[in-house]
């Protein structure tokens, strides 16, 4: 079998050697066997095996049925790992999609809320926010033309005024001192 050799017995009892096997097999039943490897890239990865109770060889034709189906076997293991990898990359793809469309539904609802708030407030912002590091507690000051109210009626925490123009890239502020 590791040579990728078919082994045709036809009849067990009369090989050479192999006695403790010879009775054994005897006691089954049978007196003959032939052993077809399934092969895949020069290494045999199985067998099919077909035991006879009469003795005799198997003729030209059934042999190379048995061979046939050897060869069929071989691609439909292959066939059958190549579509378990298909299926497997397909749920990391659908994952990897899914975390996608999560993270730009997220994003959008981020500059939606965000462009409503500043639109809502009236507000136009000034100049260019800071690094984030630099708004953790610096108040915004943004000039409004709702109602009438002066810039300095409407102060935004730095902390708010990040997360509501996170992702917006027009966005623009000047720290108050």
């Amino acid at each position: 079998i590791l040579d990728c050799t078919m082994m045709d017995m036809p009849d067990v009892l009369s090989m050479n050697g192999f006695e403790s096997g010879k009775r054994n097999f005897h006691a089954s039943g049978y007196r003959a066997m032939t052993i077809v490897p399934m092969v895949k890239d020069n290494a045999a990865i199985g067998t099919i095996a077909v035991i006879r109770v009469a003795a005799g060889p198997l003729t030209d034709k059934q042999i190379a049925l048995l061979k046939t189906f050897a060869d069929q076997a071989v691609i439909a293991i292959e066939n059958a790992r190549l579509f378990s990898e298909l299926e497997q990359r397909n749920a990391e793809l659908q994952e990897s999609n899914r975390q996608v469309s999560e993270a730009l539904e997220q994003q959008t609802a981020t500059a939606v809320n965000a462009a409503f708030a500043a639109k809502f407030a009236g507000a136009i912002v000034t100049n260019e926010l800071p690094p984030p590091k630099a708004l953790k507690s610096a108040p915004i000051s943004v000039s409004s033309k709702y109602d009438g109210l002066a810039p300095e009626d409407i102060v935004f925490g730095a902390q708010w005024m990040n997360e509501a123009y996170k992702g917006l890239c027009h966005a623009t502020a000047s720290q108050r001192a």
